[in-house]
């Protein structure tokens, strides 16, 4: 059986030639991250902290893709490529710009879950735990 490709094993000038409806795939494959509900143990703020320092590494590679992309997108205008073209190049740098999105909001869910545990640790130190 022959395995699924992944985006890390292609390089820019394939990704950038990948039809759009593949690359929604490829991209979505690379960024399953899953955030824990709630903090409560020593393991749940490990994975909050690798969650946070993977989403931060994706969002930036998301977006210097999505620039690459914006890039591509106008060299094929200059050099009058067709219709369809344009639009799959224009559709390649909003589906990284998306992703992007969902990377920084991920980034920005497990941060708060760190400072509403941080929160919640300070006002059990004032009760007393009480």
């Amino acid at each position: 059986m022959e395995q699924e490709p992944k985006i890390e094993d292609l390089t820019i000038a394939q990704i950038l030639v990948t039809p759009p409806e593949e690359l929604i795939y490829l991209v979505q494959a690379r960024c399953q991250l899953k955030i824990p509900p709630t903090v409560e143990t020593v393991e749940d703020m490990q994975v909050i902290g690798q969650l946070l320092s993977q989403s931060a590494s994706e969002y930036s590679y998301l977006s210097t893709m999505a620039m690459i992309a914006k890039l591509r997108k106008r060299q094929l205008k200059r050099e009058g490529a067709d219709k369809k073209e344009c639009e799959d190049a224009l559709s390649r740098e909003e589906i990284f710009q998306h992703f992007a999105g969902i990377m920084k909001a991920t980034y920005d869910a497990a941060s708060r879950l760190i400072t509403v545990k941080q929160q919640v640790n300070e006002e059990l130190k004032f009760t007393d735990g009480r």
